[in-house]
C-alpha cells in the first residue's frame, strides 16, 4: 500500500490494516515510521523525489539512502512517483548505498 503525504498520525492503523506492506512518502520520519509500526509490517521509501532524487547530487542521495537503512527501512526506495527527469546517477546511488551498505555488515 502507499499514500502519499505526512501519515505519521496514521501508522499504527495502517500497520494493522493487514496490508504485507506500506510504501510511505517522504514527509513522514523513517526513524519515526519504524518505532510506531513496530515490526508489524514492512516498510518502503521513502527516498524524496523533488529535492533530493530530481534536484540533488548522488551524495545527498546516499545521505538520504543511509537515513532510512539505519531507521530500519527494509526497502529502500523513491516516495512515489519518479519525475521522468531524475539524473540517472541519483537513482544509481541509491543501488549503490545499498550494497555498499551490504558489504559492510
Amino acid at each position: 500500500m502507499h499514500i502519499c503525504g505526512n501519515t505519521t498520525d496514521r501508522l499504527e492503523y495502517i500497520a494493522r490494516a493487514g496490508f504485507k506492506c506500506f510504501h510511505f512518502d517522504s514527509k513522514v520520519s523513517p526513524k519515526t515510521a519504524h518505532e510506531k509500526v513496530k515490526g508489524s509490517i514492512t516498510l518502503a521509501g521513502s527516498i524524496n523525489n523533488p529535492e533530493t532524487l530530481f534536484k540533488g547530487t548522488p551524495d545527498d542521495v546516499r545521505k538520504e539512502t543511509l537515513l532510512n537503512i539505519e531507521a530500519g527501512v527494509e526497502i529502500i526506495a523513491p516516495e512515489c512517483a519518479v519525475p521522468l527527469t531524475t539524473p540517472n546517477r541519483n537513482l544509481k546511488a541509491i543501488v549503490e548505498t545499498v550494497e555498499e551498505y551490504c558489504k559492510s555488515r
